[in-house]
């Protein structure tokens, strides 16, 4: 997924204390969806650091990038996989941002500043599809 990079923070939750991460797969370059099941597949060199965050349960993954966040929705088929970006962003929109439920749902509409990505539709491989909500990390 091309938004794990240099400087990017991901927020995973963690169901197990002592869990281990584990981080694999990485790809020089890659197409929307990785369709095929590969992508410019490298050898590298991971440096990161991990730290425990809160208590706060997400839906799935969440990027922050310098200056938008990247909400995930993992599912099948495509369709649910972005409800459930969409669905993660609009939590994100009254938690944080107290914009009501009703706005939220709205927003997804109408803001010309939310954009739906397809990170991976692997067909024939029986993976979950990734889709994903990026939005500017300083809200509406």
């Amino acid at each position: 997924m091309r938004e794990y990079r240099e400087g990017a923070t991901v927020l995973l939750n963690c169901y197990h204390d002592g869990a281990r991460v584990f981080v694999g797969d990485v790809h020089g370059s890659q197409a929307d969806t990785e369709f095929t099941g590969t992508a410019n597949e490298v050898r590298s060199t991971v440096r990161l650091s991990c730290a425990v965050a809160g208590s706060e349960r997400l839906a799935a993954p969440r990027i922050i990038k310098d200056e938008t966040i990247v909400f995930l929705g993992i599912e099948k088929p495509l369709e649910q996989a972005v409800v459930k970006a969409i669905t993660h962003w609009m939590g994100w929109l009254v938690a944080e941002h107290g914009v009501s439920r009703r706005d939220a749902y709205l927003l997804s509409s109408v803001h010309p500043a939310m954009r739906v990505h397809v990170y991976q539709m692997v067909p024939g491989f029986g993976l979950d599809y990734v889709a994903g909500v990026e939005f500017p990390k300083d809200g509406p």
